[in-house]
């Protein structure tokens, strides 16, 4: 009952950054746009494989990336003032952490401009990598089956990478807020702790993606023989994103407690 009352208040957390994000992109978009893109007729190359990779409405209204990163600027640093009470004293403080995010809002804004930098070389490497081997297998048109398993490959790599090169970083926000560090002291820290524990953080990481972006990758298969299920299908990415935001923040925080060592007072013993 206590697990369901503190997820129950992440959830509530980030419910409003997943429905923005549940209308706008595919839950981890570099792999479900796939089948979309195994049907699509790319006659203008780059623009039309860049549309099924970041969304329709995230190309066409130029202010909504700018929306969508500050409402994943607040939910994370609601989520983390959050879960940090939740570690520190044991108990939930739902309204004393809504108050208190504004300390978490420069560590967290300085890792989101981060990540979103390495965001756009990796769509820029994804987009640009299924384009080239597009016209090199398929030329023009619709991709044959060869671009569709190429296409596969290359993102699944990029993904793979971009997971292992973000391992680190989970810790920075916690080590910056907690115990005080300034950006590069934590960034240091990170790679000290991150090596430590290399594979076990990253699969730990991936794990989340990996469950989000086959969950995914099946409602992207059903979109190519469903007609007419567009709030369905909505409510499905919303619950997805929803799910992999509460899995990265949650991650993020146990994780950091786990290899510095800090005590934990939520740890209760059930019988």
């Amino acid at each position: 009952m206590y697990l369901k009352h503190v997820f129950f208040k992440l959830g509530l957390i980030c419910l409003p950054a997943a429905v923005a994000l549940g209308f706008c992109i595919r839950p981890v978009s570099a792999v479900t746009f796939l089948p979309a893109y195994a049907n699509e007729n790319v006659s203008r190359g780059f623009s039309d494989i860049l549309r099924l990779v970041a969304g329709e409405y995230t190309l066409k209204y130029v202010v909504l990336p700018l929306i969508l990163a500050i409402l994943l600027l607040l939910t994370f640093c609601f989520m983390f003032s959050f879960i940090e009470k939740h570690f520190r004293i044991g108990r939930t403080m739902f309204k004393k952490s809504f108050f208190e995010i504004n300390n978490y809002f420069i560590p967290v804004f300085k890792i989101i401009l981060i990540l979103s930098g390495v965001l756009l070389v990796f769509y820029a490497l994804a987009v640009s990598g299924v384009t080239l081997q597009h016209y090199i297998f398929s030329g023009e048109g619709t991709p044959n089956a060869g671009s569709v398993v190429v296409a596969a490959l290359w993102t699944a790599a990029l993904s793979a990478v971009l997971v292992w090169l973000c391992s680190p970083l989970i810790f920075m926000v916690p080590l910056m807020q907690i115990y005080g560090y300034t950006f590069m002291d934590a960034f240091r820290s990170s790679l000290s702790y991150y090596g430590n524990h290399s594979v076990k953080i990253t699969l730990g990481l991936g794990f989340g993606f990996l469950v989000v972006g086959a969950a995914g990758l099946i409602v992207a298969i059903l979109d190519q023989f469903i007609q007419n299920w567009y709030w369905v299908q909505t409510t499905i990415h919303i619950a997805l994103h929803w799910l992999l935001l509460i899995y990265i923040g949650a991650y993020s925080m146990v994780t950091a407690f786990s290899v510095t060592g800090m005590e934990r007072k939520d740890n209760r013993r059930y019988y």
